[in-house]
């Protein structure tokens, strides 16, 4: 059992790392559906009260989680549209839920608030909010079938949760999204003049792998030397890329320089590195005269 969880934790991993904003909404959408429907198979074995109908939320349940089980397997191409709308039928499932267990309309509120937080982190705003309201519609239906004392109470407070715990996340989610945007633009502009920039990047034009690697090379030992007294020793890793012709666009040429880099700092800083794995410490392959280098 414990290999089982591991091995499914580890899916779960691999698939959200560096996976679009869609992708892991249809993957945490999907674990979410799978996981708690299974949760809720599993309250079955619980005493419930006389008239819980068990019939017509396991259909639910089964429909729900083959669902969820094609969603994840076709992660790759699922769009928004979906993404939408899986968002509420997930709330009329849990409303259904509600109808079927008399007396139990506030322990299934917490499932409304797990729908809640998604929309609003991963969906645009006025369609968090429609999901919140169509929560709060869905909501007043098992809490008036069941009547309970201080029904309207209970409605609003339950709205009102799901709204309120939406609000902080899309707040959070507004902020995050601030910061990342300043942490690109300061990437990308130069702070004293403002102007477009690339940083910790030099362009050497007319330059072969063969040459720029000397010049990386020097400037590597120039930074080593300057720091070789300094309590903390300083490593320096810089990757190399040289354009093959003029059908090379300066973004390929950036990535392979970002993918050389990743290579340079696994051997453990202090390398120079150019792209295609090839070691240029070594044996650097020569490119046509002529053709931009840039690390």
């Amino acid at each position: 059992m414990r290999e089982v969880i591991e091995k499914a934790i580890g899916a779960l991993r691999d698939r959200i790392d560096g996976a679009s904003d869609r992708e892991l909404a249809v993957t945490l959408l999907t674990t979410i559906a799978i996981v708690g429907l299974l949760v809720a198979f599993c309250t079955y074995l619980f005493p419930h009260p006389e008239g819980t109908d068990f019939v017509l939320p396991t259909i639910l349940f089964c429909i729900a989680i083959v669902g969820g089980i094609v969603l994840w397997l076709r992660w790759e191409s699922v769009g928004w549209p979906v993404i939408r709308l899986c968002t509420l039928f997930g709330a009329a499932l849990i409303t259904a839920v509600m109808i079927s267990v008399p007396d139990r309309t506030a322990a299934y509120l917490a499932y409304y608030v797990w729908l809640g937080i998604f929309a609003f982190y991963f969906l645009r705003p006025a369609w968090a909010l429609a999901t919140a309201a169509w929560i709060a519609a869905l909501y007043a239906i098992p809490v008036a079938l069941d009547a309970p004392a201080g029904a309207i109470e209970l409605w609003i407070n339950g709205a009102a949760t799901v709204l309120g715990v939406g609000m902080i996340v899309l707040a959070l989610r507004t902020r995050i999204d601030g910061l990342v945007r300043s942490l690109e633009s300061a990437a990308a502009t130069d702070d004293l003049t403002g102007l477009p920039n690339r940083k910790f990047g030099i362009l050497l034009p007319d330059a072969d792998t063969q040459e720029a690697t000397a010049v990386a090379n020097r400037l590597r030992a120039a930074i080593e030397e300057e720091f070789a007294d300094s309590p903390l020793a300083l490593l320096a890793s810089i990757r190399v890329a040289t354009s093959s012709g003029h059908e090379t666009s300066s973004e390929d040429l950036l990535a392979e320089a970002d993918a050389a880099l990743y290579v340079a700092k696994r051997r453990g800083g202090g390398h120079v590195f150019a792209a295609g794995w090839r070691s240029t410490v070594d044996e650097p392959a020569r490119e046509p005269a002529g053709a931009p280098a840039v690390f």
